[in-house]
Protein backbone atom coordinates (compact mmCIF):
# COMPACT_ATOMS: atom_id res chain seq x y z
CA UNK A 1 0.00 0.00 0.00
CA UNK A 2 1.06 3.67 -0.88
CA UNK A 3 1.72 6.09 1.38
CA UNK A 4 -1.27 8.38 1.98
CA UNK A 5 -1.54 11.38 4.75
CA UNK A 6 -5.21 13.33 5.20
CA UNK A 7 -4.72 16.87 6.72
CA UNK A 8 -7.24 19.40 7.85
CA UNK A 9 -7.16 21.96 10.20
CA UNK A 10 -9.93 24.28 11.41
CA UNK A 11 -11.10 26.55 13.79
CA UNK A 12 -14.20 24.90 15.79
CA UNK A 13 -16.20 25.68 18.97
CA UNK A 14 -16.05 23.23 21.96
CA UNK A 15 -18.96 21.52 20.84
CA UNK A 16 -18.29 20.76 17.36
CA UNK A 17 -15.30 19.35 18.74
CA UNK A 18 -17.02 16.84 21.30
CA UNK A 19 -19.38 16.09 17.70
CA UNK A 20 -15.65 14.87 16.35
CA UNK A 21 -15.39 13.31 19.16
CA UNK A 22 -17.76 11.37 19.35
CA UNK A 23 -17.72 10.17 15.98
CA UNK A 24 -14.10 8.98 16.01
CA UNK A 25 -15.70 6.96 19.48
CA UNK A 26 -18.05 5.30 17.33
CA UNK A 27 -15.79 4.42 14.43
CA UNK A 28 -13.42 2.66 16.98
CA UNK A 29 -16.36 1.27 18.04
CA UNK A 30 -16.99 -0.01 14.66
CA UNK A 31 -13.46 -0.76 12.94
CA UNK A 32 -13.49 1.91 10.45
CA UNK A 33 -13.29 5.38 10.60
CA UNK A 34 -13.93 7.52 7.42
CA UNK A 35 -12.25 11.01 7.40
CA UNK A 36 -12.51 13.66 3.70
CA UNK A 37 -13.06 16.94 2.99
CA UNK A 38 -13.13 19.30 -0.38
CA UNK A 39 -9.48 18.21 -0.54
CA UNK A 40 -9.22 14.68 0.13
CA UNK A 41 -10.52 11.56 1.66
CA UNK A 42 -9.06 8.27 3.66
CA UNK A 43 -10.42 5.62 5.24
CA UNK A 44 -8.55 3.24 8.25
CA UNK A 45 -9.86 0.10 10.15
CA UNK A 46 -8.60 0.25 13.48
CA UNK A 47 -8.27 -3.22 15.17
CA UNK A 48 -6.47 -5.22 17.82
CA UNK A 49 -3.91 -3.29 20.44
CA UNK A 50 -3.64 0.42 19.70
CA UNK A 51 -1.57 2.63 20.46
CA UNK A 52 -2.32 5.83 22.44
CA UNK A 53 -0.21 8.84 23.30
CA UNK A 54 -1.67 12.27 25.05
CA UNK A 55 0.13 15.15 25.57
CA UNK A 56 -0.86 18.66 26.88
CA UNK A 57 1.35 21.75 27.10
CA UNK A 58 1.10 24.73 28.30
CA UNK A 59 2.66 27.89 27.56
CA UNK A 60 1.84 31.68 29.04
CA UNK A 61 -1.68 31.64 27.89
CA UNK A 62 -1.27 28.78 24.77
CA UNK A 63 -2.64 25.57 25.34
CA UNK A 64 -2.02 22.68 23.10
CA UNK A 65 -3.70 19.19 23.60
CA UNK A 66 -1.96 16.13 20.77
CA UNK A 67 -3.87 12.68 20.66
CA UNK A 68 -2.16 10.34 18.80
CA UNK A 69 -3.30 6.73 17.97
CA UNK A 70 -1.52 4.36 15.84
CA UNK A 71 -1.95 0.47 15.06
CA UNK A 72 -1.13 -1.94 12.09
CA UNK A 73 -3.57 -2.75 9.33
CA UNK A 74 -3.84 -4.99 6.31
CA UNK A 75 -4.79 -3.48 3.29
CA UNK A 76 -8.49 -3.29 2.02
CA UNK A 77 -10.32 -0.12 3.71
CA UNK A 78 -12.15 1.49 1.08
CA UNK A 79 -11.90 5.48 1.27
CA UNK A 80 -14.90 8.02 1.18
CA UNK A 81 -15.55 11.50 -0.06
CA UNK A 82 -17.31 14.45 0.41
CA UNK A 83 -17.23 18.35 0.51
CA UNK A 84 -16.47 19.54 4.50
CA UNK A 85 -14.49 17.97 7.03
CA UNK A 86 -16.64 14.60 7.78
CA UNK A 87 -15.70 11.83 10.15
CA UNK A 88 -17.68 8.85 9.14
CA UNK A 89 -18.61 5.61 11.39
CA UNK A 90 -17.86 2.12 9.54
Amino acid sequence: MSDKIFRHATVQDPQSIADYFDAIRDGFAAGKLTFSDSKADMSVCPAGMINVEIEVKRKENRRKLTLKFSWREDDGCPAGEDSGLNIEVG
